[in-house]
């Protein structure tokens, strides 16, 4: 997709391929552009029993959708885990800053 401003604003048309895939009122005539044959399709329906369920985590993540070769596969609470440890440090940092600044004001 291409980056959205002032250039390039974002217009109707942007949405025109997934309103033909959304078929309002006709699910059973939605049609997706994912497959194996296709990967930079945009559209991929997913079947809840097969698809989600199997999954070793079970949520509604588009892993499929890759950015480049590379996938982030942790869940949100890793996620999250990471966020504190990394805000933790930064206190941590900040911490140390402030008694050297007083330090050095003395």
């Amino acid at each position: 997709m291409p980056s959205f401003g002032k250039t390039n604003p974002l217009t109707r048309s942007y949405f025109d391929e997934f309103v033909e895939c959304y078929c309002v009122g006709h699910i059973e005539e939605r049609k997706e552009t994912w497959s194996d044959e296709n990967p930079e399709g945009r559209w991929k329906k997913f079947n809840y029993e097969n698809d989600i369920l199997t999954r070793d985590k079970t949520s509604l993540d588009i892993a499929w959708i890759r950015s480049g070769d590379i996938t982030d596969d942790r869940t949100l609470a890793e996620m999250l885990e990471e966020i504190e440890e990394k805000a933790s440090r930064i206190n941590d940092a900040v911490a140390a800053l402030k008694e050297l600044i007083r330090d050095l004001e003395e």
